[in-house]
């Protein structure tokens, strides 16, 4: 018979026995966290498990310096059967360090027996330091002179902060020295990356004080300075006027804390305006009183009175009983405040209901520091008038008058 030639094609299908497709994973971070505490990943499949469970890879990566090395690179967690999900945690480190905030990051890697997610591969917890960033305060020793003489602060962290960190440190001033008056502060120019000044020609220390604020990013600097420059002025200022320096309170963004060292430094602006010699002090009285209102005496110096005052010490005495005991004796003394060339001392008397005879108030000056008493004004008086009503009283002798002796008759 005849022999066939040519190509025969036959079609078939190829059955899969091995059920649906492979699961579909995928992996969510359950929270941030601070340093010492592990972070928590939750593994998920689009199906339940089979029997024997569902083994996924996972390659754990950190940004830092938080997980330890043998918590790092490929682990592996299961899925039991019958379940869904299965949770991988990381353990991270405690320390002392201060360091930026890290991270801790856990990807699927590929498998035999499911599929990556294509959007939610990879998952990541951000773990915060748990270590307070420590803040600076210093200025080199010694003491500047009042005409233009300056000191360099020196405000330093413990480390440079970075994107997402801020810092900042008020400052507070005292002494005997006046902020904006006797010394002034300064920016350096150019201001260094990532630090900011504010308030350094405040009025007012207690609602509006200078202010360093440090603000992390590329080449942020960890170091701010001020310069305090002291001012020139003709006032008598014995032993100079002292400045205190220190840290306020402090805010920050982004950090474990602050932790504050070097809080005061303190210095005096020395003076350099002399006198042959100190200010002389005079005294005088006001109007005449009456008992019951303040007797007013006026203390006047020749010069202004320093920064800290003119105290003048004084004696009072009185003539008759009009003023309270306290109110009279040595030892009393009044101080010229600052910048002023006089003050008024205030004697009290008492009203009473008993007539007496007029009286004197008398305030005399003493001898002090600072001062020299004026030989001719040195002592000053003012009279104190009765205010009760002298009594009259009129009597005569009791019982009846004698009768006149008659008188004769004329011839």
């Amino acid at each position: 018979g005849a022999e066939a030639t040519g190509t025969t094609s036959v079609t078939f299908n190829l059955i899969d026995d091995d059920g649906d497709a492979d699961p579909i994973v995928s992996i969510a971070s359950d929270g941030n966290v601070t340093e010492g505490t592990a972070a928590s990943f939750t593994v998920t499949s689009d199906s339940t498990a089979p029997t024997g469970g569902l083994t996924v890879n996972l390659n754990v990566g950190q940004m830092g310096d938080y997980v330890a090395a043998a918590n790092l690179g490929m682990k592996r967690v299961t899925i039991n059967g019958g379940d869904s999900s299965a949770t991988h945690t990381v353990a991270t480190v405690a320390d002392s360090a201060d360091e930026p905030a890290g991270k801790v990051t856990v990807a699927v890697d590929p498998g035999d027996d499911y599929q990556v997610s294509g959007t939610s591969a990879s998952a990541s917890a951000t773990v915060s330091d748990g270590n307070p960033t420590t803040v600076t305060l210093s200025a080199p020793a010694g003491n500047i002179a009042e005409d233009s003489g300056s000191k360099v602060i020196r405000v330093a962290l413990g480390r440079p902060l970075v994107s997402g960190e801020s810092l900042t440190q008020r400052l507070t001033f005292g002494g005997s020295a006046t902020f904006g008056t006797d010394y002034t502060l300064t920016a350096p120019s150019p201001r260094p990356a990532g630090v900011r000044f504010e308030n350094l020609a405040s009025s007012n220390l207690s609602t509006n004080p200078p202010r360093v604020i440090f603000t992390g990013g590329a080449g942020a600097s960890k170091v701010a300075t001020l310069t305090l420059t002291a001012t020139q002025d003709s006032l008598v200022e014995r032993g100079g006027e002292t400045v205190t320096m220190g840290r306020g309170a402090a805010s920050q963004t982004g950090l474990g804390g602050v932790n504050g060292s070097g809080s005061v430094a303190s210095f005096t602006i020395t003076d350099d305006d002399q006198d042959a010699a100190p200010p002389e002090v005079s005294i005088q009285a006001g109007s005449n009183i009456t008992e019951g209102t303040s007797g007013a005496f006026t203390i006047t110096s020749t010069r202004a009175a320093p920064s800290s005052g003119i105290r003048v010490t004084l004696t009072v005495s009185q003539r008759g009983d009009f003023a309270a005991s306290s109110h009279v004796g040595s030892g009393k003394s009044v101080t010229i405040p600052a910048g002023q060339r006089s003050v008024t001392h205030t004697v009290p008397t008492n009203a009473d209901s008993v007539d007496e005879a007029k009286g004197s108030l008398t305030v005399a000056l003493a001898s002090g520091d600072g001062y020299t008493v004026s030989s001719s004004a040195g002592v000053a008086s003012l009279e104190v008038e009765d205010a009760d009503a002298t009594e009259v009283v009129l009597s005569a002798p009791s019982g009846a008058f004698p009768k006149p002796a008659a008188r004769n008759a004329l011839p």
